[in-house]
Formats: C-alpha cells, structure tokens, sequence
C-alpha cells in the first residue's frame, strides 16, 4: 500500500496519524475532565445547600431552645440574655435560608425552602409573645405558653428541614452519581482512545518499517551475491519510492557488470587463441628463417667454388697470354672448367632463387605477425577501454591490457625490423641471381670461346685480355656475392633472435590471458 508513496511522505503520513491520534486522546481527556469538573461543581454546589440546610435546621433547634430557656429563666435579666441568643440565631438560620433559595436549581427545592420559611413564619408571633412575657418577668405564663404553641411548631420544623434535607441529600447522592457514571466514562472512553492510539501507532510503524526493511534486506541479498561472484542476481523492484529507485539503480549496476565481465571473458578467449596463431605464426616463422640460413650456406659454399672457378680461369687466361703455345692443351682443361663453372653458377642461381621464395615466406610471416600485433592491439585498446568503464573493479584488467598492448607494440616493431631486413635480403638476392646468371653467361661465352680457340689463334691476344678484364670482374663480382651472402646470414640470425623474443612475448601474452580467464571465471554470469 506504501509502495507507490515515498519514504519522505509516508513517514510524514504516519507520524501525523499518530500526532492526529494523541490529539484526540488529549481532546477526549480534556472533554472527560471538564465533564467532571462539571460534575464536581455539581457536587461541591448540592453538598453546600445540604450543609446550609443543616446549619439552618440547627440554628432553629437553637433559636427554639433559647426561647424555652427565657421561658423558664424567671430572671428578666438573664432572659433578656436568652432572647439576645434567640435573636443571633435567628438571623444566622433565616440568612441560610435566603441563601438556600437563591441557589435552589430546582421549583422543588425552592418550594422546600418555602414551606420551611412558611412553618418558621407561623411560629414566630407565638415565640415573640413568649419572648415578651419572659423578659416581663412572667415566667409561667411564658412557659405555658411556649408549651401550648411553639413546642408543637419543633416537630413540624423538623419535618420540613427533613424534607428539605432528604432532598439536598437526594440531589447531592445524584450529583455524586452522575460524577462516578462520568468519571468511569470518561476513564473508558481514554483508555479505549489511548489503547485504539496506541495500537494504530504501532500498527503503522510495523507497516512502514516493513516497507523499508524488506527492500533493504532483498538488497543486501543481492549484495552478498556480488560479493560470492554471483552477477545473475536481482533486486526485487516492485515500488516506485526511493529504494525502488535505488533497486532499479542497482540491478542496472550489476547488469553492466555482468555485460563488462563477459566481454572481457570473451576478449580474453579471443586473445588466448589468437596466442595460439601467434605462436603458429612465429613457428612457421622461425622455420622459413632456418631455409634462408641454410640457403645462405649453400650460398656461400657456390660463391666460394665460383671463386676457385675464378682463380683457376684467371691462371688459365695468364698461360694462355703467357704461353699460346700451350693453348691446344690447356683448352680442354679450361673447358671443362667452364662446364663446372656453369654448374656452379646454375647451382648457386637455384640457392638464390630458394633464398628468394624463403624471403618472400618471410615476408608473408612477417605481414601475419603484423596483422596479429595491430588485432593485439585492438583487443588490448577494447579491454583497456572496458576496464575503464568497469572504474575501480577494472584496474587490474587495465594493467593486463596495457601489458598486451606493450607486447603488441613489441610484436609490431620486431615485425618491421625483420620486413626491412628481409627487404634488404631480398634485393641483396635479386642482385646475386642477377650476377650469377651473368656469371653464367661469362662461363658460357668462355666455353664457346674454347671451342673455337683453335680457329681463332689469331684473336687469341684480344682475347686473353678481354678474358683477363672479364675475369677480374667476375672476381669482383663473387666477391661481392659473398659478402651478400654473410649479410644474409647475419640477417638471418637476427630474424631467428627476434622471432625467439616474439616466441617469449607470445607465450608471455598467452599465461596473461590464462590467468584473466581464470581470474574472470570466479563470476557467474
């Protein structure tokens, strides 16, 4: 009934139904005491007129007595005394009755009064005369008449001051009445208000507690599933105060970190296996890097017969200068050594050409690497980037992501160290098979010249020199063939030291990612 009531109002509501509640036990408080206060006025009024009604009853007695006394005093003087007294009485009973007729609430009671005064009013000649005739010293006289006509009054006094007594008594005893049937009332009618407060107190703050605890509790709930890795947990939102604003808030909480987590479990997955390729990747690296070593051998072993070749046809070219004579037997010889130079320069131009593809392998190995490090790259921005937003719960995958971006940075500078030495390599090889198939060439052209050294004897000096020229350049050239070839092999080397190093940095990133993994399995999403 509360929950669409927000906590400010509803407990405004009830605290001004409780303040509304005591209101109205003070009000009805106040009306049971003024109502007996009204009753106590009744009371105190009634028992005063029974008081005055009994004053006024004992002063008559008196007066009456005082009048018997002069009767029979026989002394005028000290019945003079008596009639003193008569008279004090006198007027000490008849101001009471005056008194009791003002304040009689009542026709009942005013005739009472009436009748008192009515029956006093028919004694008093005859006590006058008895008053008389005791001062004048007749005594007998006075008392004989006292006894014929005011003793007869007392009785009928006494009935009338009776009457007039049972009725004050009657009025009073009713008074008192209507008092103790107020007070048990008014007693009623507080406690019963005070108990209805009480309980209609107690009841709300039962109802308004309820409405705030219960929520509170389902919270804690829910947090206690945080805490144990629990990210499918919900607050119960069925109000639209402010824990339902804070439940509301809450379940959008945990629902961004469940959508954090996961992607980061994903990323992490993804940088596990793309670890893997990577690791494949530097492998099949690693292995081309073993062919253009042993490419480099072998082209070192062809530039050194193609030197030996050299030397031989460079001595061959001094005797035939030196002694044409000796042409006709040295012509075979140095033929055949053509031949093997040719075989050589073929051999050495198939190890270009396999230096040439294990370049262009490397290329493409160097190109995944790349792609592979700019992809790491990617991922380690969008896990940076979700940390971010994860605020003090992603820390530690920001520092995983900054150390995958490092790596990354890492793999991508190895990769373009190794493209420009293998851009190097490669046209350091493009020049060798282009020297090696002039070098062929030459072979082939001193093979012919050879075979047709016995027509030609007569060009033999022209020859021999542009042979002698020919072959210091050939020299030359393998000369720098195998310079080629030891930068090949040093660049080689360097390949396989920086794909070792990308090895390390992959499988470094590959425990990173095992341990996000693990570290993001503790989460049930």
């Amino acid at each position: 009934m509360f929950k669409r009531v927000s906590i400010t109002s509803r407990l405004a509501w009830g605290f001004g139904i409780v303040l509304a509640l005591l209101f109205g036990s003070v009000v009805a408080t106040l009306l049971g005491l003024r109502g007996l206060r009204d009753a106590m006025a009744s009371v105190r009024r009634e028992g005063r007129q029974a008081v005055l009604a009994k004053e006024a009853h004992a002063g008559a007695l008196d007066a009456m007595a005082y009048i018997g006394a002069a009767a029979a005093a026989g002394d005028p003087a000290l019945a003079a005394a008596y009639v003193a007294k008569v008279q004090e009485a006198r007027t000490g009973y008849l101001a009471r009755l005056e008194t009791l007729k003002a304040e009689a609430d009542t026709a009942e009671a005013r005739d009472r009064v009436l009748a008192v005064e009515a029956v006093i009013a028919s004694a008093r000649q005859a006590n006058i005369e008895v008053m008389g005739l005791a001062q004048a010293g007749k005594a007998n006289e006075a008392f004989r008449l006292f006894s014929a006509k005011s003793c007869p009054s007392i009785a009928v006094w006494d009935q009338r001051f009776e009457e007039l007594a049972r009725l004050r008594n009657g009025a009073m005893d009713a008074s008192l009445a209507r008092f103790e049937a107020l007070a048990g009332r008014s007693t009623v009618l507080v406690v019963t208000f005070g108990l209805f407060s009480i309980g209609a107190a107690a009841w709300l703050a039962w109802v308004i507690s309820r409405s705030i605890t219960v929520p509170l509790a389902g919270f804690q709930g829910v947090l206690a599933g945080l805490a144990a890795g629990d990210l499918t947990v919900r607050a119960a939102v069925d109000a639209q105060d402010e824990l339902g604003s804070l439940g509301a808030s809450m379940n959008l909480t945990v629902e961004r970190l469940n959508g954090t987590v996961r992607s980061i479990n994903q990323e992490a997955h993804q940088v596990h296996a793309l670890s893997g390729e990577l690791l494949a990747g530097a492998e099949e690296t690693r292995r081309a890097t073993d062919l253009v070593a042993r490419g480099s051998e072998l082209q070192r072993v062809a530039t050194e017969r193609a030197s030996s070749a050299v030397v031989q046809l460079s001595a061959s070219v001094d005797q035939v200068v030196q002694v044409v004579r000796d042409v006709g037997l040295r012509a075979e010889a140095a033929r055949r050594e053509a031949e093997g130079g040719v075989a050589f320069g073929r051999e050495t131009a198939e190890a270009m050409e396999g230096i040439q593809g294990a370049t262009e392998r490397i290329v493409s190995a160097v190109q995944v690497i790349q792609e592979i490090a700019r992809q790491t790259n990617l991922l380690s921005l969008n896990a940076a980037i979700e940390a971010a937003k994860a605020g003090a719960l992603g820390k530690g995958f920001a520092v995983v992501a900054e150390e995958v971006r490092k790596l990354a940075e890492r793999s991508a500078a190895a990769a373009r160290e190794i493209e420009a030495l293998t851009g190097q390599t490669r046209g350091i090889v493009g020049l060798g098979v282009e020297k090696v198939e002039a070098t062929s060439a030459a072979l082939g052209r001193i093979r012919d010249g050879i075979d047709v050294l016995a027509r030609r004897m007569e060009e033999i000096g022209r020859a021999a020199a542009d042979q002698a020229s020919a072959t210091q350049d050939i020299s030359t050239q393998t000369h720098d063939i195998r310079a080629t070839s030891e930068q090949n092999a040093a660049g080689a080397t360097q390949l396989a030291s920086n794909i070792q190093e990308t090895v390390l940095h992959l499988d470094a990133l590959a425990k990173i990612a095992v341990r996000l993994e693990k570290e993001v399995a503790v989460f049930r999403l």
